[in-house]
């Protein structure tokens, strides 16, 4: 993500596909400290997941943060998603407890 004013880098954000579970699409987001706090998860976010489900053609879009990552559970609580469920997912040999939400395209288009 780059701010377009100026170029300026703010973040990253996307669709994945995860590898413990290639049939999901995942949206996510990585803002610089700098940048936080100013709904730009949010903007992207709400972009990416109309693209899932328009471009896409996806019936379903799902965001996984850990546990103690209240400020990315707030944006995808913003975007319309709700908690699927806790998983104890592994990132190379680190395992770490997490939270999914998700949201069924019948719900976007509401």
């Amino acid at each position: 993500m780059e701010r377009r004013s100026d170029g300026a880098l703010l973040g990253i954000a996307g669709l994945n596909r995860l590898r413990w579970d290639p049939g999901e699409i995942e949206v996510g987001w990585r803002l610089l400290p700098s940048h936080r706090g100013q709904d730009l998860a949010t903007e992207a976010g709400r972009a990416w997941i109309g693209h899932a489900f328009g471009t896409l053609g996806a019936s379903r879009v799902i965001s996984v943060s850990d546990l103690p990552n209240h400020a990315s559970q707030a944006v995808m609580r913003r975007l319309g998603t709700v908690v699927d469920h806790h998983a104890t997912l592994k990132d190379g040999e680190d395992e770490f407890g997490a939270v999914i939400h998700a949201i069924s395209r019948e719900t976007w288009e509401a």
